[in-house]
């Protein structure tokens, strides 16, 4: 084997992710997004999809 960290990563797949860091700064805890606040996503969202349904009602 050539390299053994690249393939530990590379045999690993997304179930055995738990926790991810970049930069040092840690993105992923337990499974769960550390850095995007959930409801303001969620909210965020249901208005743009309001924005589609409108948009696709004129066009029919």
């Amino acid at each position: 084997m050539h390299d053994v960290h690249s393939a530990i990563v590379y045999a690993a797949g997304r179930g055995d992710v738990t926790d991810v860091w970049s930069r040092g700064v840690r993105v992923v805890e337990d499974r769960t997004h550390c850095r995007v606040d959930e409801a303001e996503a969620a909210g965020s969202l249901a208005a743009l999809g309001e924005q589609v349904r409108l948009a696709a009602e004129r066009c029919t």
